[in-house]
């Protein structure tokens, strides 16, 4: 008999665990990103962006200061094989292509190192040129933990605005707004 109410304790522990652990996870869904920054990163509204140059597939660095000049940069920080980064490419691409021009150019930055995934896809590199954190830098160290993630860059490479995950309700327009 005392084997029995064993069996039931531990069924009544199981089952209210389990509905403790449901309840509060869909409560933590609905939280901010993590990080310790706005929007889930350590990226700050004015801070200065921290790489000062990014790779292209061909090995080559470019300044991110020269990529902020004429005009503003947004960069799409995205992981190549994940869906929304996918549609986060697109959505900025479509929107490029419409009137007004947006008020900042688009660059995507991956960690995937280009080696290990052959060939930049078509969709990425039509629009936008493709460059890549080398040694996961704005991963590992910037908490990037999500994908994608926005980064606006003002005229002198200081952020001026940060998105974690997909930008679902960002329009070009509202974006350029916080610069």
């Amino acid at each position: 008999m005392k084997s029995l109410w064993t069996i039931v304790g531990v069924f009544v522990a199981v089952v209210c665990g389990v509905t403790i652990g449901i309840v509060l996870g869909s409560k933590l869904i609905d939280q901010p990103m993590m990080g310790t920054g706005p929007n889930g990163t350590l990226l700050h509204s004015g801070d200065s962006f921290p790489l000062a140059t990014l790779t292209n597939g061909a090995g080559t660095e470019v300044s991110v200061e020269s990529l902020c000049e004429p005009q503003p940069l947004l960069i799409i920080y995205a992981t190549f094989g994940c869906d929304p980064c996918h549609l986060e490419v697109e959505k900025w691409r479509k929107r490029a292509a419409q009137d007004p021009p947006l008020p900042f150019d688009i660059c995507v930055v991956t960690s995937t190192a280009f080696s290990e995934i052959g060939e930049i896809p078509d969709d990425w590199n039509a629009e936008f040129p493709v460059y890549w954190d080398v040694g996961g830098q704005l991963q590992d160290k910037y908490e990037f933990s999500r994908t994608p993630t926005l980064v606006l860059l003002d005229r002198k490479a200081e952020v001026a605005a940060v998105i974690s995950g997909y930008s679902r309700g960002v329009d070009g327009e509202r974006l350029a707004a916080s610069l």
